[in-house]
Parts: C-alpha cells; sequence; structure tokens
C-alpha cells in the first residue's frame, strides 16, 4: 500500500505530506526559536490516533484563519489557536498542570466534537510538561545534551 501511495503523483495533497500545510507550522516570522521548539515537542507528543469512529456523521474538523483542517493538522490548528489567544499551550509549566477541561475546550471541532483520545493526551501532555519543567526548565536544553 505504501509503495502504491508513493507512486500517486497527482497534485493532490497527501495526508501524510507535513508540507501541505506550512502555515501551522512555526516560522522564524511566527515565532523564536524556543517556542518553536516548544511547539514542536507540543505537537509531537500529541500527534497518534485522530481516527474518528466510523459511525460518526462527522470527523473531527478544525478551522483556523479561515482554512478547515482534519487529523495532525486540525491538532497544529487548535494549538496555533491556544496561542493566538494567548493560551500559553506550549509552556511546559502550563503543559504540566493544564486540565481536562481546559483541554476540551483547546482541542474543541468547529462541530463541537473532541479531539479523540482526549483522555491519553491530557495524561501525556501532562507527563511532559513535567519532566520538561523538572529536568530541563524548556526544551531547547535537553535537545543539546542528546
Amino acid at each position: 500500500l505504501v509503495t502504491e501511495l508513493g507512486k500517486d503523483k497527482s497534485d493532490e495533497p497527501k495526508p501524510w505530506d507535513y508540507t501541505a500545510s506550512p502555515e501551522l507550522h512555526p516560522t522564524p516570522a511566527t515565532m523564536n526559536f524556543e517556542e518553536a521548539l516548544n511547539w514542536i515537542f507540543l505537537t509531537d507528543t500529541i500527534n497518534f490516533s485522530f481516527w474518528t469512529d466510523p459511525a460518526c456523521e462527522s470527523a473531527w474538523e478544525v478551522t483556523w484563519h479561515g482554512k478547515t483542517y482534519t487529523g495532525y493538522f486540525a491538532a497544529c490548528a487548535c494549538v496555533n489557536r491556544a496561542l493566538d489567544e494567548g493560551i500559553p499551550l506550549t509552556s511546559p509549566g502550563y503543559m504540566a498542570r493544564v486540565g481536562e477541561d481546559e483541554l476540551r475546550e483547546v482541542f474543541m471541532a468547529d462541530n463541537g466534537r473532541v479531539v479523540p483520545m482526549l483522555e491519553e493526551r491530557v495524561k501525556v501532555i501532562n507527563e511532559a510538561g513535567r519532566v520538561l519543567k523538572e529536568r530541563w526548565a524548556l526544551f531547547e536544553p535537553l535537545l543539546f545534551t542528546c
């Protein structure tokens, strides 16, 4: 299957093509180096299982700056939307203590659906925040110790 997908030469963006929505990812114009590293760390931490129940009538879709996204891209849109609203979602201290109710609001779809596996995402965000806060305070120093 992967071999066949790779042969598709159409101009349509592929769901696995992370260059399909560059507006979602940090750039020097949108974030400084430290902020970008924390953004990448958070989005990588929550990048798992965005599939919705096939029996549901609608997918988990999020619109940010006039464009609608699903899956990983929708999660990125939610993170960016939270940052736009002043929620320090990528801050290790905030990650360590954020609760399910707050993240339910952050990861709410346009149609009111909540991101799949919210409980699990809360746990991994809290754990990642605690580890960063306790051991490195920020992600950047960790990067340079590897």
